[in-house]
C-alpha cells in the first residue's frame, strides 16, 4: 500500500497545542466507503457506530466460511476445512472491529473508547479540538490492479497534543458533518486541514 500524506497544519492556526500536534494521519490506510456514523443514542450521548456496510464486511465472510464447512458436501474435506477456517477467521476479525465503542457522554463527562474486554476513558474536558486530516491511499491487489482513494480522519486532539482517531473513511461530506456535530456537542473547534 502506497500512502501519500496530504494534511499539513493550516498556517493560520497558531494555537500552541496545534503547533505541537502531528498533522499526519493517525491511522494508516482507511476505508473508501463510510465505515461509521455519529449517532445520538440518548440525550447527552453521541456514539460512532458502524454502518450497515461495515457490518456486512464481517458477516459476509462469516457466512461464506459456514458455507464452506457445512454447505458443500461434494468438495474434499481438506478444501472445505481450509476455506472455512480462512473465511471464518476473516469474518471474525472484521466483526470484532465493529465491536469498538466510541462514545461521548456529557452525563458522565467522559469519552469511552475500546472493545468489550479493554476500554479507555478520559474526561471530555481533556479534548482540546477536533482535527480533520487526509491521506491518498493506493491499494494493490494480487491481479496487479490498483484502488485509489482519499481517506479522511477525525481525530480528537487532547490538551497535551496526543491524538485519538475516531473516524477514518472516504466519505468527506459525512465526515465533515459528523465533525461539525461533534464539535458543537463538545464545544471545541474543528481544525480542518482538508
Amino acid at each position: 500500500m502506497d500512502k501519500r500524506h496530504t494534511a499539513t497544519r493550516p498556517p493560520e492556526l497558531t494555537d500552541p497545542v496545534a503547533l505541537r500536534t502531528s498533522w499526519k494521519p493517525a491511522n494508516e490506510g482507511g476505508f473508501s466507503a463510510r465505515g461509521s456514523e455519529l449517532v445520538e443514542v440518548a440525550p447527552g450521548r453521541l456514539e460512532f457506530q458502524p454502518t450497515l456496510l461495515s457490518r456486512a464486511f464481517g458477516i459476509g465472510p462469516l457466512l461464506l466460511g459456514l458455507f464452506f464447512v457445512f454447505g458443500v458436501d461434494s468438495w474434499p474435506l481438506l478444501l472445505r476445512a481450509i476455506g472455512g477456517i480462512v473465511f471464518l477467521g476473516v469474518g471474525i476479525i472484521f466483526t470484532y472491529q465493529t465491536l469498538r465503542t466510541l462514545a461521548f457522554d456529557t452525563r458522565t463527562g467522559n469519552f469511552y473508547s475500546g472493545y468489550p474486554h479493554k476500554k479507555e476513558s478520559f474526561p471530555l474536558t481533556k479534548i482540546h479540538a477536533l482535527q480533520l486530516v487526509s491521506e491518498f491511499v493506493v491499494n494493490a491487489d494480487p491481479s496487479g490492479s490498483f484502488t485509489r482513494f482519499y481517506s479522511y480522519e477525525i481525530n480528537l486532539v487532547l490538551k497535551n497534543g496526543r491524538r485519538v482517531n475516531v473516524a477514518d473513511h472516504g466519505d468527506l461530506d459525512s465526515l465533515r458533518a459528523d465533525a461539525d456535530t461533534l464539535a458543537n456537542f463538545l464545544e471545541v473547534p474543528v481544525w480542518d486541514a482538508l
